[in-house]
């Protein structure tokens, strides 16, 4: 279930989403990946699907899957909530997969749990949501590995 929390404008507005009983607010250090990966995926969509919209948000989605860091590991949890195009998805999964136990805390907080953030994307619906978090989940645990193409 999505709700509107308050409407900024057309296209930005603040949303509360997900399944879980608490709401949890982003750190700065998190949202700030986050968001600067939603606003390439949304001007590549208003822009269309044209070579440099495609590799302005390139730029910034493999920014963020080649960092290592515990804050890096948040936010790529955190991106798993929402629909940021077939193969962005497909690389996002690889990551988090690849990146092993480490992501779990943050799979299973983030799946558990509804999150405040100014998104200009929508977020997955909740069933959605939590099944590609239990897939995530589920390949870590098995041990699965994922190499994603670079």
């Amino acid at each position: 279930m999505l709700k509107q929390v308050l409407t900024l404008s057309a296209l930005w507005a603040w949303y509360v989403f997900a399944i879980g009983s608490s709401v949890i607010k982003l750190t700065p250090s998190v949202e700030r990946p986050v968001m600067s990966v939603l606003r390439a995926a949304t001007a590549m969509r208003l822009a269309g699907d044209t070579e440099a919209t495609w590799n302005a948000f390139d730029r910034v989605f493999d920014a963020l899957l080649n960092k290592r860091s515990k804050t890096t590991d948040e936010a790529l949890a955190v991106l798993l909530s929402f629909y940021i195009g077939e193969h962005a998805h497909e690389d996002l999964t690889c990551e988090l997969v690849s990146r092993g136990t480490r992501e779990l805390s943050f799979l299973e907080l983030y799946r558990d749990h509804q999150i405040q953030i100014a998104a200009p994307i929508q977020a997955l619906e909740p069933d959605e949501k939590r099944a590609h978090y239990d897939g995530v989940i589920a390949s870590i645990r098995a041990r699965e590995q994922c190499a994603r193409e670079r």
